[in-house]
């Protein structure tokens, strides 16, 4: 997701859009007895009201006895919300409550662990939120599902946890003058004796609810082309298609290139739609919806094409198991979209990207003084953060450099192939890291994951010509807050100038004060720290 619609999308930015709704920490199925399978959400669309008519098939499993479970959906209030008509069990009638945005749905007896249910929820009302239903800039009805993180619930009854993944499929019975898009793979379209157009779709690999979403608008539809079975397309609206296609066009490239570094694609399609959701991007699986002119503006929105296409195997398909791990799906996200630019147009503009995101770090750590690994907040949304977008990209730039680029891609790969369709942790993220590297990494997640800040390390050097030795005395004056740090760190020394600098690789100890040495036949013109842009840090270089 990219959180802030920006002049230009060269990098991925930091703020949030102003948040209408506040999104709870988390609902309390989380710690109901039943285990998602499928859902099968069946919609009715009305031009006449924003009042929507929902029937659910749910199907799932029991974790352990239990003679009731809970799901998420919103109250009905007032002239919003959700209003429960029945709950089905093989046709028969289950008692219900429904309140607090919770349905508890009562079993006639009790279900033994293992056991499989398959429930049917009659519902309608006006989404309070999740469903985004409002006029596009050329006064035309569109409706978008806008999900994260745990919006599901207003319009949709689920388990509204990253933690319970599962498949779906939409039934959509909508006006015929509207074209519908959703997760999966299209099955049907149909005329209706009503004059409707029922679209169904169909999601056969397990996501989570942040990701299940329907988009209904007058689209004009391009079929771009397909890599390896994956058909990519772009939605945009009719009054858009000329320069909206080709706004969306790089997706197909990105697709290639992200396939061959990762791993293969892991869902049946990838299209790009035009939509009005509140953020820049949202990366719904296999149907991404970007903000309205995204399709007509005149900035490139390559890095957010490709910011949000790689959040399709980070957060969609390796999806955090809890929210206080979203940098392993937004830090991803801005690396690998960082690396789409490295293999585009060299690695000066990989460099100019990690730049760019050191000094929203450091700005955002002068404010708070929290790491990465922080307690759940209360607003979901505040975790879309600093920490999360650029700081979890440096993470993984900083580990590429300590594990080296052969070890660091082997090990993303891993991880991809080890929790594609399934939820992951950051413990999990190390220990394949020190497989594929062969080195303890438990220092490096520690400090860089769970203590805050970054160094800022007073270098200065001096010239023994006697003895021909450079003497570099370094000092860590960051915070105290932040702690003092360990890091690999690489030294460029310049003879003369107009020659080539030698670069030297030290190991900054977690000290205040280091002291080091190089052999050196005449004084340096110049000495930098790390010259190739590899650490999270500030430096200042004096000498004698």
């Amino acid at each position: 997701m990219k959180t802030l619609i920006s002049s230009t999308f060269q990098s991925i930015t930091l703020f949030l859009l102003c948040i209408c709704q506040q999104a709870g920490a988390q609902h309390a199925t989380v710690a109901s007895p039943i285990d998602v399978q499928h859902y099968k959400f069946t919609l009715t669309l009305s031009d006449a009201t924003n009042a929507i008519k929902g029937k659910t098939t749910i199907r799932f499993k029991f974790t352990r006895p239990a003679t009731s479970f809970m799901l998420d959906l919103t109250s009905s209030k007032g002239t919003r919300g959700m209003l429960v008509s029945a709950v089905t069990y093989q046709k028969n009638a289950l008692k219900f409550e429904h309140h607090n945005n919770q349905l508890k749905v009562l079993l006639p007896k009790q279900a033994a662990k293992g056991s499989t249910y398959e429930v049917d929820i009659s519902y309608e009302g006006v989404p309070m939120d999740g469903l985004i239903i409002s006029k596009n800039s050329y006064g035309d009805r569109t409706f978008f599902g806008d999900n994260w993180p745990n919006r599901a619930h207003h319009w949709l009854p689920v388990v509204d946890h990253p933690s319970d993944k599962a498949t779906c499929e939409f039934i959509v019975i909508a006006p015929a003058h509207y074209k519908v898009v959703a997760n999966g793979l299209l099955k049907k379209v149909q005329k209706l004796a009503t004059g409707q157009l029922l679209t169904h779709w169909y999601q056969s690999i397990l996501i989570p609810t942040k990701v299940m979403v329907i988009g209904a608008a007058k689209f004009a539809v391009q079929k771009v082309g397909k890599y390896k079975g994956v058909e990519v397309s772009s939605w945009v609206f009719e009054q858009d298609k000329q320069k909206g296609f080709k706004k969306y066009a790089p997706a197909l490239d990105i697709l290639k290139l992200f396939s061959q570094k990762i791993g293969a694609f892991p869902y049946e399609k990838l299209a790009s739609v035009q939509s009005k959701t509140r953020y820049g991007g949202m990366e719904n699986a296999s149907c991404i919806f970007y903000y309205e002119a995204s399709a007509r503006n005149n900035s490139s929105i390559q890095s957010l094409i490709a910011h949000e296409i790689a959040h399709q195997w980070f957060g969609n398909s390796a999806t955090e198991k809890e929210w206080t791990h979203i940098w392993l799906s937004e830090g991803f996200a801005t690396y690998m979209a960082h690396v789409y630019n490295e293999q585009k147009y060299g690695r000066h503009k990989l460099v100019e990207r990690m730049k760019s995101d050191r000094a929203k770090v450091m700005n955002y750590a002068r404010q708070t003084k929290k790491p990465i690994m922080n307690s759940l907040p209360a607003n979901l949304n505040s975790l879309l953060d600093a920490n999360a977008y650029q700081k979890g990209s440096w993470v993984l730039h900083m580990l590429r450099y300590v594990t080296g680029d052969k070890a660091f891609w082997q090990g993303i790969r891993t991880y991809y192939k080890t929790y594609r369709g399934k939820n992951a942790e950051t413990a999990g993220l190390q220990q394949i890291m020190e497989q594929a590297s062969g080195k303890k990494l438990d220092w490096f997640f520690k400090q860089w994951l769970y203590q805050p800040g970054q160094p800022t390390l007073r270098a200065n050097w001096s010239y023994d010509a006697s003895n021909q030795q450079l003497r570099l005395t370094i000092q860590q004056t960051q915070n105290i807050a932040y702690g003092l740090f360990e890091m690999p760190l690489d030294i460029s020394i310049q003879s003369k100038q107009g020659s080539k600098p030698v670069v030297k690789r030290m190991y900054l100890k977690k000290q205040k004060e280091q002291v080091i040495t190089f052999p050196l036949q005449q004084a340096p013109s110049a000495v930098t720290l790390d010259p190739n842009t590899w650490v999270l840090m500030k430096s200042i270089v004096t000498s004698k």
